[in-house]
């Protein structure tokens, strides 16, 4: 009994991932459009991060920077491809890096 409740919310969960995927991406984009203040790449990149870690997406937080001209950028790698900015790390040497993979 108690592996067949576990079956079932396992199924419920997943269902659940894939319904909110378009709808999350949609309202995050807009959010940041409409937000009242100037969004920089880490607060996005940490608000992305946190959201999609609340719903069980693999999801991994970079920070990384460049030597000359210096610059410094935040950006997260996930497995929802409209989100994903995993090109960055070609482009920076990344410096901190916070892994989160959850299986909701």
């Amino acid at each position: 009994m108690v592996l067949k409740q576990i079956k079932i919310d396992s199924i419920l969960k997943n269902k659940r991932k894939y319904i909110y995927e378009k709808k999350l991406i949609r309202s995050f984009t807009l959010a940041c459009k409409y937000h009242f203040y100037n969004i920089e790449c880490l607060e996005r990149s940490l608000a992305l991060y946190s959201l999609l870690n609340q719903y069980g997406y693999r999801v991994q937080f970079q920070v990384g920077v460049k030597q000359k001209p210096f610059l410094s950028h935040a950006w997260i790698e996930t497995e929802i491809k409209e989100l994903d900015e995993s090109e960055l790390r070609n482009r920076f040497k990344v410096f901190i890096q916070i892994n989160k993979e959850n299986s909701k």
